[in-house]
């Protein structure tokens, strides 16, 4: 895994974009795992960098950061 900080022109907002092996499989833990329920579903999934960019993301201007180093 390799971890690379970005921080936005206004030096406002800092966000990490990590990249990580596609051959690892994901799971559930935490808060998220202990709520995790028929009516309360979290299914974490891998997207394209160009499908995650047109997402509703948090914090508020992920999307945008992804936008601007998408390919």
């Amino acid at each position: 895994m390799s971890l690379e900080r970005l921080v936005d022109r206004q030096g406002l907002q800092v966000f990490y974009l990590a990249k990580v092996s596609t051959e690892q499989e994901l799971s559930l833990g935490g808060p998220e795992q202990l709520r995790n329920a028929p009516g309360n579903s979290y299914q974490p999934v891998w997207v394209p960098i160009a499908t995650a960019a047109t997402l509703w993301l948090r914090p508020p201007g992920a999307a945008a950061a992804l936008a601007l180093i998408h390919d």
